[in-house]
């Protein structure tokens, strides 16, 4: 598949796969994947009666209040040059990320 039309250059040399490199060190082969802790469980809790209702942690509220605490600039919470900033320091860009959403 075709992503960019012209060729991707740079001056450090061969890459290799770090993955690769460090398990082949320790005796074992490389994973097919990456396997990494699921986000999910530290941002929500399964709640209710039936089990379907979604339930912030703890820790993912006081996250977000601190973050909205950091960039608000009003007692009436965050303006929209706020929410600006906020996005360009986690996206460098307004018009990238989801977030802008």
């Amino acid at each position: 598949m075709l992503v960019a039309r012209k060729d991707k250059k740079q001056d450090v040399g061969c890459f290799s796969s770090a993955y690769k490199v460090a398990y082949e060190a320790n005796g074992r082969p490389q994973p097919s994947t990456l396997v990494a802790p699921q986000l999910i469980p530290r941002l929500i809790n399964s709640g209710g009666g039936d089990g379907n209702e979604v339930v912030p942690t703890a820790a993912f509220v006081s996250s977000v209040k601190m973050v909205h605490r950091f960039y608000a600039s009003t007692e009436e919470g965050m303006t929209e040059s706020d929410l600006d900033q906020f996005l360009v320091d986690i996206n460098m860009s307004i018009e990238r990320g989801s977030e802008m959403r």
